[in-house]
C-alpha cells in the first residue's frame, strides 16, 4: 500500500513539472543589431529586443540570424520595468530545402537591375563609336573634296571653320560621354560585384539551415523589457589609419587617427553604437609552452637524404628534422629537435579599462555594410609636441627629409598603422607607424620629402699622386677627392638639418 502511494506520489511531482513546462509562452520577438565591439577577425554582436512581458515563464526567440556565429559565444542580458529571471539562451537550427529570406530575393533584384544598366551603359558606347565613325567619315569626305574644290574655287574661310568647330566639338563630345559611361560601367560593376559576394554568402548560410536564438526566462513582475543577446561573428576586420598635419610655426603634429573597418558577415548593420577593440577573443587565452630542445651527436643513417645546404660546425650538424629520415626517436633520428610553436600575439596595453585589450568607442551610430568594402570612422584628434629636424644623403638624393620627434600624449596609445602625411595642407606621401607607442612615449615619425630644403653634392676636385723611386714607381698610390656638400634653406625660418656622407674604411693593411 506505502509503495502505491509513492509511486502515485511520483507521477503527481512528474505531471505538474510536465505542466509547469508546458505552460511556458512562446514570445517571436523583433530584434534589432544595437551595439558592435569589432576585434582584428571577428565581431561581437548584440541584439536588442523590445517585449512586453506578463507573469509566467517564457521563450523568447531571435529569429532568422543570419550569420554564423560561435556557439561558446552566445550571452544573454536585459532591464526594464518588469522583474525577470533569465535561464540561459541557446541557438535552434531548422533545416530547410530553400531559403525564403526576402534579402535574398531583394539581392536578386538588385543584382539584375545593375546587370541591365551595365548593358544599356555598354550598348550607348557602341552608339558613340558609330556616331565618332561617321565623324570620321565626313573629316576623310572633307580631307579629299576641299583640296579638289580649291582647283576651281576657294572656300570661304567660315565654311572651313564651320566645318572644322564641328568636327572638333562632337569629337570631344563623344570622347567625354564615353569616359563618363566607361566610369558609371565600374561603378555599376563593383556594386554589382559587391550584392553578388553578400547574396553568395547569404545562400552558404540560409540555403541549407535556419538559426534562431532562444532565451528562456521567468517574468515575475510584468511589463516592459528590453532583452539583448550577443554572439561572435567571422568575417570582420578592422585597422587603423592616421592623417598627420604639420604646423610648422607651432612645431606640433596634428595626428587624427580613423578606423577603417569592412565585413562580409552577410548582415547590415545599420545606426549601430560601434567600438573597435584590439582584443583577440579567437586566439586562445592559455600560452603556448615550450618543448624541449634536444641536441644530439650526429650519427648517419642508411639512406639518409643529406640535404646539400646542412652546416657542419664542429661534431653538430644543424639539419632539419622531416630531411632526415623517419625515426626520431632514437641516436638516429632527427639532430635537432624542436617542437612548432604558434608565434606569440601582441597584446597592447588598454586606452580604457577593458581587460587587457585598447578600446575605442565611437562617438556616433554609423552603418557599414556587408558589401566588403572599406568604411571609415574618425575615432580621435590629437595635438602633440615636436622637434622637427631635416636629414639628408645628398649622394643617394637631392632632397631633405623632414622628420618629427613626437612626444605621445598621457592619456592616449597609438596602433601600428598607415600615415598619410600633410605639410602645408598639401598631401605628399605615406608613412608608417612601425610598433605601438605607449603614453608619454617619445617616437619618430617619417613626414617625406620638403622641397623647402634642398641638398647637393659636389665634386671639386679629384687627384691621382703617383710616388717615383729613381724613375721606378712606387708600389703606392694616393688618390684624393675633394667634396662639397651644400645645404640650402628656402623657409623663413631656420631649420636643423643633419648630412649624411660616407667616409671610405679599408678592409685591407694594403
Amino acid at each position: 500500500m506505502r509503495r502505491q502511494v509513492a509511486v502515485w506520489g511520483i507521477l503527481n511531482i512528474l505531471i505538474l513539472v510536465s505542466a509547469v513546462c508546458s505552460s511556458a509562452e512562446t514570445v517571436r520577438s523583433e530584434s534589432k543589431i544595437d551595439q558592435v565591439t569589432v576585434y582584428p577577425g571577428s565581431a561581437l554582436v548584440t541584439r536588442v529586443s523590445e517585449i512586453q512581458l506578463s507573469e509566467g515563464e517564457h521563450s523568447v526567440i531571435f529569429g532568422d540570424i543570419v550569420p554564423d556565429f560561435n556557439e561558446n559565444s552566445l550571452a544573454v542580458s536585459g532591464e526594464g520595468v518588469a522583474g525577470v529571471k533569465l535561464f540561459g539562451a541557446r541557438m535552434k537550427k531548422e533545416y530547410l530545402t530553400e531559403a525564403p529570406d526576402e534579402r535574398v530575393k531583394e539581392l536578386e533584384k538588385q543584382i539584375e537591375d545593375l546587370g541591365d544598366q551595365i548593358t544599356y551603359e555598354r550598348d550607348m558606347i557602341g552608339v558613340l563609336q558609330k556616331e565618332e565613325e561617321f565623324l570620321k567619315s565626313i573629316k576623310l569626305f572633307a580631307g579629299d573634296q576641299i583640296p579638289k574644290d580649291m582647283v576651281t574655287q576657294m572656300p570661304k574661310i567660315e565654311d572651313l571653320n564651320g566645318i572644322r568647330g564641328f568636327l572638333s566639338t562632337h569629337f570631344e563630345e563623344i570622347e567625354g560621354s564615353r569616359e563618363q559611361r566607361e566610369i558609371k560601367i565600374r561603378s555599376l560593376t563593383r556594386q554589382r560585384d559587391a550584392l553578388q559576394k553578400e547574396l553568395n554568402q547569404m545562400r552558404r548560410s540560409t540555403n541549407k539551415v535556419k538559426k534562431s536564438i532562444v532565451v528562456d526566462l521567468e517574468c515575475v513582475k510584468a511589463g516592459k523589457f528590453a532583452l539583448s543577446v550577443s554572439y561572435l561573428v567571422y568575417g570582420v576586420n578592422w585597422r587603423p589609419v592616421y592623417d598627420a598635419r604639420v604646423n610648422f610655426d607651432k612645431k606640433n603634429v596634428e595626428l587624427a587617427s580613423y578606423g577603417f573597418i569592412k565585413q562580409t558577415t552577410g548582415e547590415d548593420w545599420e545606426k549601430v553604437r560601434l567600438t573597435l577593440s584590439t582584443a583577440k577573443p579567437s586566439v586562445g587565452g592559455k600560452m603556448p609552452e615550450l618543448q624541449p630542445w634536444y641536441l644530439r651527436p650526429f650519427q648517419p643513417v642508411e639512406r639518409a637524404r643529406v640535404p646539400k645546404a646542412a652546416v657542419m660546425r664542429g661534431t653538430v650538424q644543424y639539419m632539419a628534422a622531416d630531411e632526415i629520415g623517419s625515426d626520431q626517436s632514437g641516436v638516429g633520428g632527427a639532430q635537432l629537435e624542436e617542437m612548432a610553436q604558434a608565434p606569440a600575439e601582441v597584446v597592447y596595453a588598454q586606452a580604457e579599462t577593458k581587460g587587457t585589450a585598447l578600446t575605442y568607442k565611437i562617438a556616433k551610430p554609423v552603418d557599414i555594410k556587408a558589401d566588403g568594402e572599406e568604411y571609415r570612422v574618425p575615432i580621435s584628434v590629437l595635438v602633440l609636441p615636436a622637434k622637427l629636424e631635416y636629414t639628408a644623403t645628398p649622394k643617394l638624393s637631392p632632397f631633405a627629409y623632414l622628420m618629427a620627434k613626437v612626444s605621445n600624449d598621457k592619456d592616449n596609445q597609438l596602433l601600428p598603422g598607415q600615415v598619410n602625411i600633410f605639410l602645408d595642407k598639401n598631401y605628399v606621401g605615406v608613412s608608417k607607424i612601425e610598433k605601438a607607442i605607449g603614453s608619454e612615449e617619445k617616437f619618430d615619425l617619417y613626414l617625406g620629402i620638403d622641397e623647402g630644403v634642398t641638398v647637393k653634392r659636389k665634386l671639386l676636385e679629384e687627384k691621382s699622386d703617383d710616388t717615383f723611386l729613381g724613375n721606378i714607381p712606387s708600389p703606392n698610390k694616393t688618390i684624393s677627392f675633394k667634396y662639397k656638400l651644400i645645404g640650402e634653406n628656402y623657409k623663413s625660418y631656420p631649420i636643423q638639418l643633419t648630412i649624411f656622407d660616407q667616409i671610405p674604411v679599408s678592409q685591407d693593411d694594403k
